[in-house]
């Protein structure tokens, strides 16, 4: 079954949506008092719902809930943080390197998304095996460099002289993400604070996809497992 949708008069839960999986977690039922401070986990487990999807719709964040509640509620929601870090520093890793591969080979990134088991990004050309690892290097050293990374809304006046990444016409206000030496992208995703918090970047795999090529990454958590893995397996073959 679906669940039951909640929607709030405001939250802290990511849609899916850009490429990036939804936050999941708990809404519980609360008595704190408008402006007063949120008792962190005093609620009632019976009280709580668990939060299976989280969807945009009609303009409202629609929460997929377990169970229902009652119009007028009062919900303090708890995300799962361990999968939220890991899609910020999957969403900024795939900034870095898509910025610096658009930036020094002239494509584009035409496709994104974030798997359960590693990244896929599209490029609208294809690239040598020697451009990709030199990519990769640029990006690692970016991360090294710790450098903040910016989300801002500028007007209308600074967007028009602006050079940014879009893979759609965009209209009204637009949400920059910059990363200063690579990236400069329009992006309503979610993203760690600065470089230094992705961890390693890992090209795994590439293919060809239309007329370019798909990448396949490991960022962050996912990359130093696979590091482990396979330094252990070099360990016991070469025992």
């Amino acid at each position: 079954e679906r669940g039951y949708e909640v929607v709030l008069d405001r939250t802290a839960f990511y849609p899916e949506g850009g490429g990036q999986p939804c936050d999941l977690g708990t809404l519980r039922e609360t008595d704190a008092v408008p402006g007063g401070e949120w008792p962190e986990r005093s609620e009632s487990v019976e009280n709580a719902a668990e939060v299976l999807d989280v969807q945009e719709a009609g303009g409202e964040v629609v929460h997929i809930c377990s169970r229902a509640f009652s119009t007028g509620s009062r919900v303090h929601g708890i995300i799962d943080w361990r999968r939220r870090i890991a899609c910020m520093r999957e969403h900024s890793g795939e900034h870095v390197l898509s910025g610096i591969i658009c930036r020094s080979y002239g494509c584009s990134n035409i496709g994104f998304h974030m798997g359960k088991d590693f990244v896929t990004v599209d490029f609208s050309r294809r690239l040598t095996d020697e451009e990709i690892a030199a990519a990769q290097e640029a990006a690692n050293r970016k991360v090294m460099e710790d450098v903040e990374i910016r989300a801002w809304y500028p007007d209308e006046k600074t967007l028009e002289t602006l050079e940014y990444r879009s893979k759609k016409e965009l209209e009204g206000q637009v949400r920059i993400v910059e990363i200063p030496g690579a990236d400069v992208c329009a992006c309503c995703g979610t993203h760690v604070r600065r470089t230094g918090e992705i961890g390693p970047i890992r090209v795994i795999g590439k293919e060809h996809y239309k007329s370019g090529i798909r990448l396949n990454l490991l960022i962050g958590e996912k990359a130093l497992a696979d590091y482990g893995e396979k330094s252990a397996e070099a360990a016991k073959i070469s025992a």
